[in-house]
């Protein structure tokens, strides 16, 4: 879970940099960025990997939010 969490900070600096205005409305209205661009980053890994790997990584991230 490491790199899916280096990822979301990467990509959250990212739209503050380049983004600032979306970044901005996020932190106006108190919502991670997380909560939107985390399942589109699960889907991007799990639609990439062997579905073995995929089923995987999905049970552990239920382990993990449980």
């Amino acid at each position: 879970m490491y790199g899916t969490v280096l990822d979301q900070r990467v990509f959250e600096h990212l739209v503050q940099r380049c983004l600032p205005f979306l970044h901005d409305h996020f932190a106006a209205n108190d919502i991670q960025l997380s909560v939107a661009s985390l399942p589109w980053f699960l889907s991007l890994y799990i639609s990439s990997m062997p579905m073995v790997f995929a089923f995987r990584c999905v049970v552990r991230l239920a382990l993990v939010l449980s």
